[in-house]
């Protein structure tokens, strides 16, 4: 072994002696040389004249006044051009007639709907649609209180509402985004013996085709018997003390591309294998590490042994660092499917534990929408009849279309799913006033960009895009021109009958005659307050990096 690394070096050495003489014979050819001498008389010459213009600058002032000139007036431009290209929060964005929308405004206004933070410095053409979205929720909240609409008992009562639906999800991601959990988690392997009720036979019609055919029950019972053998074979050699991925790879009837059969730790309420069903972790829950099942435990893809490479408890502290690829990396992607599902069932035992709770009364279920007086929920002290359900609906309803003189009718299955999302906001919103919420500063942000944009959604629905009257001629004229040469273009030649997508074509007219009446308010509005956006305020994108074509890879 020594005599080989000595040998190896002295090649090495050899090489290095050779490239060494070749660069020598290089630098003292003839064209390398005049190289050389050209290079020096050029430096020297240009040293030559850099002396003579010092000198000449140096005995003379005027010179020496317009060269610090020039150098006054290069950096002033540079610095204009810095200054004129750079963006201050209390830079005005947009103005109008009383008022004006500043850098902050805007960025504040993206943060409270949790926008993301380079939406500010969008295109120029996001950024303007987003300035006019500022603009008219300020106009809507100014005629709204014109107009007396804040006040109005209806929309208090929406207020209030929302209110409560933003302390109930301020609850429920407070709830997961602080969940403490110790949840067992084990690492599982398996070894699979399919079930087997159909068989694949020539299809009599065709010479390449295959039917699939159920086999009879003398068929199955012979097959899986010889199966139940090799299992109990597996099963023996486990017990001799085989390892485990060696008898998988021998017996399973699963195909791995990998040499282990892990699949990496697991909880309960994941897919395993594709399978909802949670036999196989039931069983593992039962074994230790390096245990398995002495007998085959059936699922409803077939028969399994399995086997616990390793188990541990998850907490919040370790979670992150408990699951990594075949390359060493975070499985990033489980790890949050793994929280999401932990977190989901912290959140739901929170969410039953306050529905049972003494003072609470659940009647939603077969509830009697004719009767005002009837009782749907009680939280506390609190009581919600259908009347007030009827009453909020009205306020919600002025916005839904006028067909034929009728205002189109909610049906009880909706109203039963309206209830319960009341009713969930109603319990939720009580912990969250117990855990004194609104005084938290977080909240207190989200719940006022929330307000101005309720009042702004309720003022446009009822206001500007309510009392909307569809007659049937709007609807045959919809279905005529637009509905049926649609179809046709399609080349469908079944066409529906109007009768049949008369709902259909209420949502397409509602959907553009409040369009076009949203239109009309914005451009009012922009030509009453006098709106405009000051170009220069806005943010210059950066342009994207494309990344060149990849090159196709010769075979």
């Amino acid at each position: 072994m020594k005599s080989f690394f000595k040998n190896f070096g002295n090649k090495i050495k050899m090489c290095f002696v050779k490239m060494k003489n070749c660069f020598m014979k290089l630098f003292s050819t003839r064209v390398f040389m005049k190289i050389k001498e050209y290079s020096i008389k050029g430096f020297l010459k240009t040293k030559e004249y850099f002396i003579k213009l010092k000198n000449f600058v140096k005995g003379n002032k005027k010179v020496q006044y317009a060269i610090c000139g020039a150098g006054i007036i290069a950096i002033a431009i540079v610095t204009i051009t810095v200054v004129r290209n750079m963006h201050f929060d209390s830079d005005v964005m947009a103005t109008f007639d009383g008022g004006q929308i500043t850098r902050v405004e805007f960025r504040e206004w993206h943060t409270s709907r949790g926008l993301i933070e380079r939406g500010v410095n969008s295109s120029i053409h996001s950024q303007k649609n987003r300035l006019h979205e500022v603009f008219f929720e300020r106009i809507a909240e100014i005629e709204a209180q014109a107009q007396n609409f804040d006040t109005h008992e209806g929309y208090k009562l929406y207020e209030s509402h929302m209110k409560m639906s933003i302390l109930a999800d301020y609850l429920r991601r407070r709830i997961r985004s602080t969940a403490q959990y110790n949840v067992p988690a084990i690492d599982i392997g398996v070894i699979l013996f399919r079930n087997v009720e159909y068989r694949d036979r020539k299809d009599p019609n065709s010479d390449t085709a295959s039917i699939r055919v159920r086999m009879s029950d003398a068929e199955i019972k012979t097959i899986m018997d010889e199966k139940f053998q090799k299992a109990e074979e597996a099963i023996a050699k486990l017990k001799a003390g085989a390892d485990f991925d060696e008898v998988a790879k021998e017996f399973s009837e699963e195909v791995r591309t990998r040499t282990s059969f892990s699949d990496g730790f697991i909880i309960r309420g994941m897919k395993f294998r594709g399978m909802e069903d949670q036999t196989l972790f039931d069983a593992a829950m039962n074994l230790q590490k390096g245990e398995f099942t002495t007998e085959l435990v059936k699922a409803p893809n077939g028969y399994f042994i399995v086997y616990v490479y390793d188990r541990m408890y998850l907490t919040e502290k370790n979670i992150d660092k408990a699951f990594k690829l075949p390359d060493g990396k975070l499985d990033r992607r489980k790890i949050e499917r793994i929280k999401n599902i932990i977190e989901s069932d912290i959140l739901t035992n929170e969410m039953e534990r306050l529905r049972n709770e003494e003072d609470v009364v659940n009647n939603i279920e077969g509830a009697n929408f004719n009767n005002p007086d009837y009782l749907l929920f009680s939280v506390g002290d609190e009581k919600f009849h259908v009347r007030n359900l009827d009453e909020l609906q009205e306020f919600i309803d002025r916005a839904r279309p006028v067909v034929a003189n009728e205002r189109i009718q909610i049906p009880d299955e909706t109203r039963i799913l309206f209830a319960e999302r009341l009713f969930y906001e109603k319990y939720m919103s009580r912990e969250a006033l117990r855990l004194d919420v609104e005084s938290e500063k977080e909240f207190q942000g989200r719940w006022g960009s929330y307000r101005s944009t309720a009042l702004y959604t309720a003022y446009l629905y009822e206001k500007v895009m309510g009392n909307l009257e569809i007659t049937e001629e709007m609807l045959r004229n919809e279905y005529d021109t637009h509905f049926v040469p649609s179809r046709e273009r399609r080349g469908e030649t079944n066409i529906p009958s109007f009768a049949s997508v008369r709902d259909e074509l209420i949502r397409n007219v509602s959907i553009r005659e409040r369009e076009e009446k949203r239109r009309d308010w914005e451009d009012a509005m922009m030509t009453k307050y006098n709106f405009r956006i000051i170009e220069s305020s806005l943010v210059q994108p950066k342009p994207a990096k494309i990344k060149p074509p990849a090159q196709p890879v010769r075979r």
